[in-house]
């Protein structure tokens, strides 16, 4: 995926921000990609709190979405923290590279 960033708005005065964000990534190699979610809290006159950080495996989401024939939702455990998670649907869509067509010349 390579280093691609994208980040939510902020919710202010909730323990249990809910973002309601479309984000779209391009994906490099199915196999391979991994989706990283960083969490903080914004602080207006001090340094941000980090809250956690978790990840999902790309071939993972799409695979439960090939299954389910759609979104997945997914309760995920944020780690360098004592406690939290997030929850966050996920959808792939594939589309296929367009092939290079040599122009047609005219009989």
């Amino acid at each position: 995926m390579a280093l691609q960033e994208q980040k939510t708005i902020t919710c202010q005065g909730t323990q249990n921000p809910k973002w309601n964000a479309t984000m779209q990534f391009t994906l490099r190699d199915l196999k391979q990609d991994v989706l990283c979610f960083t969490v903080y809290d914004r602080d207006l006159f001090s340094p941000n709190d980090f809250q956690g950080r978790t990840e999902v495996r790309v071939a993972d989401v799409l695979h439960q979405c090939q299954q389910t024939k759609g979104p997945v939702t997914k309760r995920l455990k944020l780690y360098e923290v004592e406690q939290g998670e997030i929850v966050i649907k996920l959808d792939v869509h594939v589309f296929e590279k367009l092939k290079s067509v040599a122009p047609r010349k005219n009989d």
